[in-house]
Order: C-alpha cells, then sequence, then structure tokens
C-alpha cells in the first residue's frame, strides 16, 4: 500500500492501494513537500522514495484596505488585507484579481506584467483614488493582454522633468492591457516630446468605458492631451476639458486624442483645448461614430479644428464645423444636454440619435458609457452615450445670439420626440418667475429683451 503526506510533515494523510492519489490544496501554502512512504503487505515501511517535488498555493483573490487590513500574508480577505497596492501586487500570481477598497492610495509606479485584475471593490471609480507618491513617471503601466485596471480614478499625476515619457496616468506597453469604468483627471506632460498626459497605447490594448478630464499635454508633446495611441482600440469614452499650454507656438501637432493606428470608437470630445486639432488627430488606422464638438485651437494658423489626419479614416462621425469630415459624417450644434454643465448626455433630436453604425462588438450585452444598451433604437447613437428610444424627451436651445446690445431679440426652439398624437404645450418662464410669461402650442418662441442685464 502506499502513505501519503500531502504536506511532508510526517504524518500520513492518506492511504491507498494503488500507486496514484489526489489531493486538494485549498489555503495559501509555500515550500509543501509532499512525500509516499511503500508499505508491505505486513503494514511495515520499506521504501520512502526521495524527491525534489514542492507545491505551492495562491490565493485567486487578493484585498488592499489603506485603513484597516491587518498586512498578513498572503492578503487573501478583507481582515488581513494588504496596506497597499504594490505589497498585493508582489504576492499576485497570473489569473489573481486584487480588490481595492475605498480609500486614496499613495503611489510609485504600479508594474502590472502577468494576468492580474486591479479592481475598485465598490465598481464606482471615485470610491478608489489613486495618487503620486512624489515625482511619479506615471500612476500604471500594464504589460500584459490580460493585465486589466477597473473602476478606480488616477488623479494629479505630473512628472516634473524628463523627456519622451509615455502615459502620465497609464501606459499601455506594447504587450497590451486593459483599462475599463475608470476616471482620469488632472494629469500633465511637463517633459518634452512626451506621449499621452492621459493614456499611452502602444499595443494592441483596449480603453473602455472611461472618462479622461483636464489633463494637460506639453507644448513640445508628440500629440494626445488624452490619449496617445499607436495601437489598441478606445471606445464608449468621454474626453472633456483636456488642454495644451494657452499659447500660439509649440512643436505639437496636437489632438485630444492622437493616434497612428488602432480605432476610436462611439467616443465623445468636448470643450477640449489644443495648439491645433481640440478633437481626433488621426494619421492612420480608424475613428467611427464619434462627436467632436465645443473644442478651442488656440494658434490663429491651424487649419484643424475639430479633427485633423486622414479624411477617409472617419466614419459616421459628427463635427460642430461647417463642412462634414466626409460624406458619411455631418455636422451638428446643440449636441448635448448641458455641455456648461459637464451633462454630455445627447439632447432631444440632435444630430446624433441613429447615426452611428453598428460595430463588431456591440453585441447582445454591449453598453454606452452609462452601462444602458448601445443600440436602443435602429442604429447606434453617436458618441459615448446611448439615448432611450420610444421616451418622451424635450430639449430647447437658442437659435440666435443671445449676448448683444440692447434691445436683444433671440429666438428660441423646443425639441421634442416621442410625444405621441397628444401633442405638446409649452410654457415659458423667465428666469425664476413661479408663472409662465407665455403658453403656447409651438415649439418656437421670439423672446425679446429691451433692456441691459441677464436672464
Amino acid at each position: 500500500s502506499y502513505g501519503w503526506e500531502f504536506d511532508g510533515d510526517g504524518t500520513v494523510d492518506t492511504t491507498t492501494t494503488s500507486p496514484t492519489a489526489s489531493h486538494v490544496y485549498t489555503t495559501y501554502a509555500t515550500g509543501l513537500s509532499p512525500r509516499v512512504t511503500l508499505f508491505d503487505a505486513g503494514g511495515a515501511a520499506i521504501a520512502t522514495p526521495e524527491n525534489a517535488l514542492s507545491v505551492e498555493t495562491y490565493p485567486k483573490t487578493l484585498f488592499v484596505d489603506g485603513n484597516s487590513g491587518t498586512a498578513a500574508v498572503p492578503y487573501d480577505s478583507e481582515t488581513t488585507a494588504a496596506k497597499t497596492i504594490a505589497d498585493a501586487l508582489s504576492v499576485a500570481k497570473a489569473g489573481s484579481t486584487i480588490i481595492i477598497k475605498a480609500n486614496t492610495y499613495k503611489i510609485s509606479t504600479l508594474l502590472v506584467d502577468k494576468a492580474v485584475t486591479l479592481v475598485g471593490a465598490t465598481g464606482r471609480p471615485e470610491d478608489v483614488v489613486l495618487k503620486p507618491n512624489g515625482n511619479v513617471v506615471r500612476a500604471v503601466t500594464l504589460s500584459h493582454p490580460q493585465a486589466k485596471l477597473l473602476s478606480v480614478a488616477v488623479s494629479d499625476f505630473t512628472y516634473a522633468s524628463g523627456n519622451y515619457n509615455a502615459g502620465r496616468a497609464v501606459c499601455i506597453d506594447a504587450a497590451g492591457g486593459v483599462v475599463s469604468n475608470c476616471v482620469i483627471r488632472n494629469c500633465k506632460n511637463n517633459g518634452g516630446y512626451a506621449y499621452g498626459a492621459g493614456i499611452c497605447m502602444l499595443g494592441a490594448g483596449l480603453v473602455t468605458h472611461t472618462v479622461i478630464t483636464n489633463c494637460q499635454a506639453s507644448t513640445t508633446s508628440y500629440g494626445g492631451s488624452a490619449v496617445y495611441m499607436t495601437d489598441g482600440e478606445v471606445r464608449n469614452c468621454l474626453f472633456a476639458g483636456n488642454s495644451y499650454p494657452d499659447t500660439e507656438s509649440g512643436t505639437t501637432e496636437g489632438g485630444t486624442v492622437y493616434m497612428k493606428d488602432g480605432k476610436v470608437e462611439n467616443c465623445t470630445l468636448a470643450l477640449n483645448t489644443s495648439t491645433r486639432c481640440a478633437g481626433i488627430w488621426c494619421k492612420g488606422g480608424s475613428v467611427a461614430n464619434c462627436i467632436m464638438a465645443l473644442g478651442k485651437t488656440m494658434s490663429s494658423t491651424a487649419t484643424e479644428k475639430a479633427w485633423a489626419g486622414t479624411a477617409k479614416n472617419f466614419s459616421h462621425c459628427i463635427t460642430d464645423t461647417t463642412e462634414p469630415i466626409n460624406d458619411s459624417c455631418t455636422t451638428g450644434n446643440s449636441l448635448f444636454v448641458s455641455a456648461a454643465a459637464g451633462d454630455y448626455h445627447l439632447s432631444t433630436g440632435c444630430e446624433a440619435l441613429d447615426f452611428g453604425e453598428e460595430l463588431g462588438w456591440m453585441t447582445d450585452g454591449a453598453t454606452d458609457l452609462d452601462g444602458q444598451p448601445r443600440i436602443d433604437g435602429d442604429c447606434p447613437d453617436a458618441g459615448c452615450y446611448e439615448a432611450k428610444a420610444g421616451v418622451f424627451a424635450a430639449s430647447f436651445a437658442a437659435k440666435t445670439a443671445t449676448e448683444a446690445f440692447a434691445p436683444i431679440t433671440v429666438d428660441f426652439e423646443v425639441k421634442v420626440v416621442n410625444a405621441g398624437d397628444a401633442g405638446v404645450t409649452c410654457l415659458w418662464y423667465e428666469g425664476d418667475a413661479a408663472e409662465p410669461f407665455e403658453e403656447s402650442d409651438e415649439l418656437t418662441l421670439r423672446f425679446v429683451r429691451s433692456e441691459c442685464g441677464t436672464t
């Protein structure tokens, strides 16, 4: 018979009549040296073969809690959670998931070069905030196709010096990686010839369902105040309020997104500022179903405004320029519910509704930036948000200038969808007045103000 010591502690755990045995290791352990002892028919030990076999087990899920974790290796419970993300990464193996509890974590650059997932515990990016611990080149480097950064916010990474740096918040290198459901904000490139103040993509990675705001590239940047990419895919993302230094000069070509290859699909770019091109600068790759609007270019000689690059690489995109990019694209104004208030959902009846083309990833379960079904209508909407089809909605906008010397006449127009056969009645209010000054079945109004002031 055969006596098996699965942990090599000198105690036989099970006996078999055949030379094979199986054992399930359920807890974390390292350096286990299993042994087998052969017994004769009388039960006497006759041999214990030597071997160099070692068994190690690792936790599938690790925890990080900067507040109350006891930091007991292998950090496999909320009670024994690591204090820092770096400590958990040092223990994690390929296939591990590191769950990060709500807190603000001061970090040096985290390198994820194996199939490990870093994920915020609540699923709300603002609950887990990564900030720099000193003068840090970047927050996270992803260097594996299955390396993932999920549901965290990356904030305030500004490298003080150094040229040719890539990705202040995240760099996805040639090996790949995934960023999803993240917020990246207030990251800045100070060095010369840098790539991507928010994210730099150098490999076939994926950035999806992510918001990048208030990031700034340098005047000598290679481009991409939000994203610089030579490969990979970016989809269902919002890029707003990103910029370059307030100057006409600089060697940068610009672009909130600067791409040499890859795909950018169903993204919204709004209120970005650049020396040139405040939208997507597409040198190669493809851009589909994107909105580029309300941008500002600081160079008085720039001919590129909302977009730049090769026109044929754009498909079903919307700009607020005079002319569309090409025949598959269109132009539009008043595209958002309230860009001034940071609400970039699509306004009622705007040109982006059902304007997109159906793409390969838009299968059952595909969602927009809000997590709502990506196609809700005959075709996908352009931009990062999908409007709800079949639901009554209304919006209004000024069709003429709203600032001028008194007296001023302003024409307003209401847009209504899915009103049914009953029609609508419009009640017009001035400011916070309790009573409307006009009631009408018409969807337009001419408002005249004879005195100076605001309303």
